[in-house]
């Protein structure tokens, strides 16, 4: 979501995989600001939450 001109906002959930078997260890959110700096887009700060591993 763009929230002015040079300055977007994104969010979501991720899973964490197992890479040898593609099983799901836990799931996630996360956040990203992005800033506009000379035509190229910029992370300025993110954060995310990452889930104890269920093994």
């Amino acid at each position: 979501m763009i929230v002015h001109p040079d300055l977007a906002f994104e969010y979501g959930i991720f899973k964490d995989l197992q890479l040898s078997d593609h099983k799901i260890l836990g799931t996630g959110k996360y956040s990203v600001t992005w800033i506009l700096e000379n035509s190229i887009w910029k992370i300025l700060c993110h954060t995310w939450s990452m889930p104890e591993k269920k093994m």
